[in-house]
């Protein structure tokens, strides 16, 4: 079976198992516990189902840095060797771009690539006074780039996805100072588009983009003040050592995006990256296990603790 094709079946199956497997969980849980103590049940309960939430979430953080790292092993290529359309490569190299590289807008790197979002509260209007985080702005740009592995380079044909070691997250602060700004501006220079609409264009981007190319996208405004903005920003360095995984396109010897995975830049060399992602992989289980073994435990409770005399 087709790696890409696994890997997703993997992912969705797992979640539904988890997902069944934690409403049952549950279910019997608080009618076993609640029968057993009482009230006093609800205390086990609740830290149960925080530890076991918190454990699944970094369970799944450290399955996507395992599949990463099989992915990485499995399709490492020499790039010099013979290669065939759609094959899948794990290359390291540094990128290069034609021409002035691109400048990122809130972390001011000179870069190949980057893709921007900004959100902030919205708060309806009514009884509730309730709110919620909102897009307000998309952009991605890209510039004419290309992998230089030594004696052969490849033309990047999408634009990347990263990972976390090039992505950085900043709420409030100067960064949302800077997006408010930006708000304002493209408030006024630019119509709204549909939060789907500039969601499709995002990962239309993540297939194919025709460098040099560049969008920024106004979604809504916001009343917000600077420190409840929230940014994200992704941004790919130039002349640094990077591992890229890719689907080989036969008609522009270049890279192009996955079926399902797309195209993504990690930092460092593939030894480099490999090694990185060997101990995120071990620290992670070393998390998740004791959080899902405290939640399992507090939510059986009532099998295992020991009765009255």
């Amino acid at each position: 079976m087709d790696d890409r094709r696994e890997r997703f079946i993997f992912k969705v199956a797992l979640l539904l198992f988890g997902a069944c497997a934690a409403l049952y969980l549950l279910t019997v849980s608080v009618g076993n516990i609640t029968a057993r103590f009482g009230k006093l049940g609800w205390i086990p309960i609740i830290i149960g189902v925080l530890a076991l939430a918190a454990g699944a979430i970094v369970a799944w953080a450290t399955m996507i840095t395992w599949l990463d790292r099989r992915v990485l092993r499995r399709h490492r290529a020499d790039p010099e060797s013979a290669l065939r359309e759609g094959q899948t490569l794990a290359l390291s190299g540094r990128i290069r771009v034609a021409g002035a590289p691109l400048t990122s807008p809130f972390s001011g790197k000179a870069c190949a690539a980057y893709r921007y979002q900004v959100t902030a509260q919205r708060r309806n209007v009514g009884p509730d006074n309730d709110s919620r985080q909102q897009l307000c702005l998309l952009g991605f740009a890209l510039a004419e780039a290309r992998l230089d592995c030594a004696n052969r380079s490849f033309p990047i044909l999408a634009l990347p996805d990263v990972d976390t070691d090039l992505r950085e997250i900043a709420t409030g602060g100067d960064w949302g100072d800077r997006g408010l700004a930006r708000i304002r501006k493209l408030e006024q220079e630019r119509d709204s588009v549909d939060e789907p609409l500039a969601r499709a264009t995002l990962s239309d981007a993540y297939r194919f983009v025709r460098a040099p190319q560049s969008e920024d996208l106004f979604v809504a405004s916001t009343r917000s003040a600077g420190p409840e903005i929230g940014v994200i920003e992704d941004a790919v360095p130039i002349d640094e050592p990077v591992t890229v995984l890719a689907a080989y396109n036969a008609r522009t010897r270049g890279l192009g995006a996955r079926h399902l995975g797309g195209l993504k830049v990690f930092a460092g060399t593939f030894d480099e990256r490999l090694r990185a992602l060997d101990e995120e992989w071990r620290k992670g289980l070393q998390i998740a296990s004791p959080l899902l073994g405290v939640g399992l435990a507090l939510l059986t409770a009532a099998a295992w603790w020991p009765g009255p005399g």
